[in-house]
C-alpha cells in the first residue's frame, strides 16, 4: 500500500505493510473473536511502525479495517472528535464484541 504525503517542504511516498481487512460479514458467532484478533494485530503494527499519535492511529485503523468498518463507524455514537483512537476502539468494540451474560456463561 502506498501513500503520498505532501507538506510545504517535501513530497514523498511511504510504503506501508498491509494488514488483511476485517470481514464485517463473517460468521456472527465468531465476529467478536475475529475483531479482537484484528485489533491485536493492528496494535502490534502500530508499535512496529512507531505510530504514537491518537489521530494517526485512528485514521490508520479505519483505513486498514476497510470501508465496511468505516461505514459501521460512521453510524456509531460516541466515536469522539478529531479522530480519537481510544473513543474509536471503545465504539467499535461495543459494536463487534457481543456482551457476555455471566449467568449463562459456561466456565
Amino acid at each position: 500500500m502506498y501513500y503520498t504525503y505532501i507538506n510545504s517542504k517535501a513530497l514523498f511516498t511511504v510504503s506501508l505493510p498491509t494488514l488483511q481487512q476485517f470481514d464485517c460479514f463473517a460468521d456472527s458467532s465468531s465476529i467478536g473473536i475475529q475483531w479482537e484478533k484484528f485489533i491485536k494485530r493492528f496494535e502490534i503494527w502500530l508499535i512496529a511502525m512507531n505510530i504514537i499519535t491518537d489521530k494517526w492511529a485512528c485514521v490508520l485503523l479505519l483505513t486498514f479495517a476497510g470501508e465496511h468498518v468505516q461505514d459501521v463507524f460512521e453510524t456509531l455514537p460516541n466515536t469522539g472528535v478529531d479522530a480519537n483512537y481510544d473513543c474509536a476502539i471503545v465504539a467499535l468494540n461495543t459494536h463487534f464484541i457481543p456482551k457476555r451474560d455471566a449467568e449463562f456463561e459456561v466456565f
